[in-house]
């Protein structure tokens, strides 16, 4: 049986995100990735029940899509208040590690972008 693994600061394999965008759209939360939560006026981001998607080289090699790729490369440190999920085999979740406002579990997402390379998938 599989069996959910977290790492919290950095990770042993380089990461990838699909698209063809002209950056990595780690920032691009949607409601079908990570549930939220709004009080008083503030949207918050709950801790495991999702994240942002991305792929170990391996899942990499199993998806059929091409097109370009953005790569997180191996050992790349995670802010502390994110955390890989390795929710599947070869797929990960970036995710909050605790209840955070969205904007603030998105500047720890930007604080990724930086890293992001952009290579074309065959």
């Amino acid at each position: 049986m599989f069996q959910v693994t977290e790492y919290l600061h950095l990770f042993n394999d380089d990461l990838y995100r699909m698209g063809n965008s002209t950056s990595p759209r780690l920032t691009n939360i949607r409601p079908i990735d990570i549930d939220t939560v709004i009080e008083d006026g503030i949207l918050y981001v709950l801790p495991n029940t999702g994240g942002i998607s991305l792929m170990d080289s391996e899942g990499l090699k199993i998806n059929k899509m091409g097109g370009w790729v953005w790569r997180i490369p191996k050992n790349t440190h995670l802010p502390f208040e994110l955390k890989l999920v390795n929710d599947r085999m070869g797929h990960y979740s970036l995710e909050p590690t605790k209840k955070m406002p969205e904007s603030e579990f998105i500047l720890h997402l930007e604080s990724l972008v930086s890293h992001c390379e952009r290579y074309l998938k065959k």
